[in-house]
């Protein structure tokens, strides 16, 4: 997602559920060998 502009895009334009307004919150961070997985959920409506 960041780097060199001229490189592949992993997301490309697009209409996404919710656009900008649907914001995700990280729910779990996991160690797996030298690399890190991240999981978002959408966040509940209300919440800051």
């Amino acid at each position: 997602m960041f780097g060199d502009p001229g490189a592949p895009r992993f997301l490309h334009p697009a209409s996404y559920p919710g656009g900008s307004t649907r914001r995700m919150h990280l729910a779990e961070a996991t160690t797996i060998g030298d690399v890190v997985l991240l999981r978002y959920l959408p966040k509940q409506e209300g919440s800051a």
